[in-house]
């Protein structure tokens, strides 16, 4: 008997309020950066950036390189 990981699950209420405080201290991070301060797994930031990404509270900046994306904190400054 296996456990198959179900990522439809919602992020954990800790997760979330981790990344916000991570998020909060700094300008600009990359997923692995805040796994790396928040002490998570990058499954458990991606999770919870994809649910603050959603409800607009996180913005999501696509870098020319591939594969690099940066988020921070949506604080009303229209972008």
């Amino acid at each position: 008997m296996f456990t198959r990981f179900n990522s439809k699950l919602p992020a954990r209420p800790e997760s979330v309020e981790t990344v916000m405080k991570v998020l909060s201290l700094n300008d600009e991070l990359m997923v692995k950066d805040i796994a790396r301060l928040g002490r998570l797994t990058q499954s458990q930031v991606r999770r919870a950036l994809e649910e603050l990404v959603a409800s607009g509270q996180v913005v999501a900046r696509k870098l020319q390189r591939p594969r690099k994306t940066l988020y921070r904190l949506s604080i009303g400054d229209g972008g």
